[in-house]
């Protein structure tokens, strides 16, 4: 058995490491998202 608060830094870290993860996920997400709503509203605009 190791040290509890090994255990939870261990825990923090990896927790840590997902939410880098999630927030650069989300971010190319989000300019996805950006980029395909400002095309379709320039066609909409446009017409065609």
């Amino acid at each position: 058995m190791s040290d509890p608060d090994e255990i939870l830094a261990k825990k923090s870290a990896s927790a840590l490491l997902d939410g880098a993860q999630m927030g650069r996920l989300s971010k190319m997400i989000l300019g996805l998202d950006g980029r395909i709503s400002a095309n379709l509203s320039k066609k909409m605009i446009g017409g065609q």
